[in-house]
């Protein structure tokens, strides 16, 4: 933990970080940083707020999360093993090379490697945008693997400037390969508009 001003006591094992914060996790290859932040060391939790910033490496390519606040806890799971769960809150949007998001509030596993987005979610992957209640994006490798769209699923693909590719349904299955979308399932009431092209142009 990094700061300006730090304050710690041993003894309860509980500190303070004040102006330009960073925690560091080497484990997971993952950074917060903040303007301020309390941390404890038992269960290990911390929060981060006033510009807070994620940061995850992987390759080249970083996932960045951007919330008004950035909470995290260490927890164990029923085979005794620790894991952190991260939680953001107000105004959260996420940036890498291939994807973007955002919500009002998302939570991430490092258990099960899920993001889960809650209260109207959008997310872009290359030309489509995506939407849906509530929204879960499994990983692999630190790379998008799997999306799922839970209720009012909805997704449009720009074709030209008055036009675009709709598709619609309860819930969707989207799948990755190589951080782009390629391949999306529709579950209940789907409805579809498809604009057909040839040679690039609209037919």
């Amino acid at each position: 933990i990094r700061g300006d001003s730090l304050y710690y006591d041993s003894n309860r094992g509980y500190g303070q970080s004040f102006g330009n914060i960073s925690i560091s996790d080497t484990t997971n290859n993952v950074e917060v940083k903040g303007e301020y932040a309390w941390y404890y060391k038992d269960p290990e939790r911390f929060l981060v707020t006033d510009k807070a910033l994620f940061i995850q490496v992987s390759g080249e390519d970083s996932l960045f999360m951007h919330a008004d606040t950035i909470s995290s806890v260490s927890l164990t799971d029923t085979t005794g093993n620790y894991f952190r769960l991260l939680r953001a809150y107000r105004g959260c949007r996420i940036f890498s090379e291939d994807l973007q998001a955002k919500c009002d509030s998302l939570s991430y596993s490092f258990r099960d490697s899920v993001i889960r987005f809650y209260h109207e979610p959008v997310l872009w992957s290359e030309e489509s945008q995506l939407t849906s209640d509530s929204l879960a994006l499994f990983t692999k490798n630190r790379q998008a693997d799997r999306l799922l769209l839970y209720n009012s699923a909805f997704v449009a693909e720009e074709v030209d400037t008055t036009r675009y590719n709709q598709i619609k349904g309860r819930s969707l299955t989207g799948y990755f390969r190589d951080n782009s979308l390629y391949r999306i399932i529709i579950e209940g009431n789907g409805e579809t508009i498809y604009f057909l092209t040839d040679n690039e142009e609209v037919v």
